[in-house]
Protein backbone atom coordinates (compact mmCIF):
# COMPACT_ATOMS: atom_id res chain seq x y z
CA UNK A 1 0.00 0.00 0.00
CA UNK A 2 1.45 3.36 -0.91
CA UNK A 3 1.68 6.32 1.54
CA UNK A 4 -1.34 8.06 0.04
CA UNK A 5 -3.56 4.97 0.41
CA UNK A 6 -2.40 4.45 4.01
CA UNK A 7 -3.38 8.03 4.88
CA UNK A 8 -6.94 7.46 3.66
CA UNK A 9 -7.80 3.98 4.92
CA UNK A 10 -11.41 3.04 5.71
CA UNK A 11 -11.04 2.47 9.46
CA UNK A 12 -13.31 4.55 11.75
CA UNK A 13 -11.80 7.73 13.14
CA UNK A 14 -11.51 7.87 16.93
CA UNK A 15 -12.49 11.02 18.81
CA UNK A 16 -8.85 11.73 19.75
CA UNK A 17 -7.84 11.59 16.10
CA UNK A 18 -10.74 13.79 15.08
CA UNK A 19 -9.77 16.36 17.71
CA UNK A 20 -6.17 16.31 16.60
CA UNK A 21 -7.23 16.82 13.00
CA UNK A 22 -9.66 19.65 13.64
CA UNK A 23 -7.54 21.37 16.29
CA UNK A 24 -10.53 21.96 18.55
CA UNK A 25 -12.80 20.00 20.79
CA UNK A 26 -16.34 20.84 21.73
CA UNK A 27 -16.83 20.94 25.47
CA UNK A 28 -20.12 19.65 26.90
CA UNK A 29 -22.49 22.27 28.23
CA UNK A 30 -21.19 23.56 31.52
CA UNK A 31 -23.55 23.83 34.49
CA UNK A 32 -23.25 27.62 34.38
CA UNK A 33 -24.60 27.75 30.82
CA UNK A 34 -27.54 25.40 31.34
CA UNK A 35 -30.79 26.72 32.77
CA UNK A 36 -31.34 26.11 36.49
CA UNK A 37 -33.35 23.01 37.26
CA UNK A 38 -36.58 23.40 39.15
CA UNK A 39 -36.40 22.15 42.73
CA UNK A 40 -39.64 21.26 44.50
CA UNK A 41 -38.66 19.33 47.62
CA UNK A 42 -41.32 17.64 49.71
CA UNK A 43 -41.07 17.64 53.50
CA UNK A 44 -43.06 14.69 54.82
CA UNK A 45 -41.91 14.19 58.43
CA UNK A 46 -39.99 15.88 61.23
CA UNK A 47 -38.71 14.76 64.61
CA UNK A 48 -37.66 17.60 66.88
CA UNK A 49 -34.92 16.42 69.27
CA UNK A 50 -32.30 19.17 69.57
CA UNK A 51 -29.08 18.29 67.74
CA UNK A 52 -30.52 14.86 66.95
CA UNK A 53 -33.52 16.29 65.07
CA UNK A 54 -34.47 14.58 61.82
CA UNK A 55 -36.47 15.43 58.73
CA UNK A 56 -37.68 13.40 55.78
CA UNK A 57 -37.21 15.34 52.55
CA UNK A 58 -38.07 13.69 49.24
CA UNK A 59 -38.11 10.32 50.96
CA UNK A 60 -34.62 10.69 52.47
CA UNK A 61 -34.05 11.04 56.21
CA UNK A 62 -31.54 13.73 57.16
CA UNK A 63 -30.12 14.62 60.57
CA UNK A 64 -29.40 18.27 61.42
CA UNK A 65 -26.05 19.19 59.87
CA UNK A 66 -26.13 16.33 57.35
CA UNK A 67 -25.85 17.01 53.62
CA UNK A 68 -27.31 14.82 50.88
CA UNK A 69 -27.35 15.64 47.17
CA UNK A 70 -26.21 19.21 47.82
CA UNK A 71 -28.91 19.92 50.43
CA UNK A 72 -27.82 20.52 54.05
CA UNK A 73 -30.37 20.35 56.87
CA UNK A 74 -29.83 23.38 59.14
CA UNK A 75 -32.74 23.29 61.60
CA UNK A 76 -35.97 21.46 62.37
CA UNK A 77 -39.13 22.93 63.90
CA UNK A 78 -42.60 21.47 64.53
CA UNK A 79 -43.79 21.59 60.93
CA UNK A 80 -40.94 23.15 58.96
CA UNK A 81 -37.23 22.88 58.34
CA UNK A 82 -34.48 25.15 57.10
CA UNK A 83 -32.11 23.78 54.46
CA UNK A 84 -29.25 25.26 52.45
CA UNK A 85 -28.92 24.42 48.77
CA UNK A 86 -26.47 26.10 46.39
CA UNK A 87 -25.64 28.63 49.12
CA UNK A 88 -29.29 29.70 49.50
CA UNK A 89 -31.45 29.15 52.59
CA UNK A 90 -34.88 27.61 52.03
CA UNK A 91 -37.71 27.04 54.49
CA UNK A 92 -39.68 23.87 53.74
CA UNK A 93 -43.09 23.47 55.33
CA UNK A 94 -45.09 20.27 55.68
CA UNK A 95 -48.49 20.30 54.05
CA UNK A 96 -51.39 20.04 56.45
CA UNK A 97 -52.56 16.46 56.71
CA UNK A 98 -55.77 15.58 54.97
CA UNK A 99 -58.85 14.28 56.72
CA UNK A 100 -58.40 10.95 58.47
CA UNK A 101 -61.13 8.34 58.47
CA UNK A 102 -61.28 6.18 61.60
CA UNK A 103 -63.40 3.04 61.55
CA UNK A 104 -64.37 0.73 64.38
CA UNK A 105 -63.01 -2.80 64.14
CA UNK A 106 -66.44 -4.24 63.37
CA UNK A 107 -67.08 -1.85 60.46
CA UNK A 108 -66.06 -2.54 56.89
Amino acid sequence: MDACAEAFDDRPVREEESTALSGSREEPDSPASSPPTEWNPRLTAVMVAGRSSLATIDGRILKVGEQVDGVRLVSVRDSEVVVVRDGQRHVLTMAAPGPVSIKNRGEQ
